[in-house]
């Protein structure tokens, strides 16, 4: 549990998903949260390099996707702004980055040399909001992305 005091309170989480409770208690309170970014695709393994037998280079390989962004707020989470104007904003982390593609191999004596792999896709961003979050009493702003 965290807990903001009666005066107007700046409450940043960054990089993991709030699983408790945030209460922002009274006053003019600004609160953050940002879910943990997800991890970058493997690279992709490089294509064969050819030879007397075969003297195209083999394709490199495709890179990985990236994975999920996470919650900014978990399915246990709850955010309480309590009364005044609160300010409440709260973000999915993003995807991570897909894997770069292998590199082709190289031809032999006159062999073409392979095509590079694709890269990955790009994870998704995470949900921003999977619990409860409230303003409480006053003319608060929520904001999920």
């Amino acid at each position: 549990m965290l807990d903001g005091t009666t005066g107007n309170n700046i409450i940043t989480i960054t990089g993991g998903a709030v699983n408790g409770t945030v209460n922002g208690l009274a006053g003019n309170d600004t609160i953050r949260v940002t879910g943990v970014a997800g991890t970058a695709g493997t690279s992709g393994p490089p294509g064969a390099d050819g030879n007397a037998g075969t003297p195209a280079g083999n394709a490199g390989g495709n890179g990985g996707a990236g994975s999920v962004g996470g919650a900014g707020v978990g399915t246990t989470g709850v955010i309480d702004g309590g009364a005044g104007t609160d300010s409440i904003t709260v973000t999915g982390g993003a995807g991570g980055n897909g894997g770069t593609g292998g590199q082709g191999g190289a031809g032999f004596a006159s062999g073409a040399g392979g095509a590079g792999g694709n890269g990955g896709v790009g994870g998704i961003g995470g949900a921003g909001n999977a619990g409860n979050v409230t303003g409480g009493v006053g003319s608060d702003t929520v904001i999920f992305t």
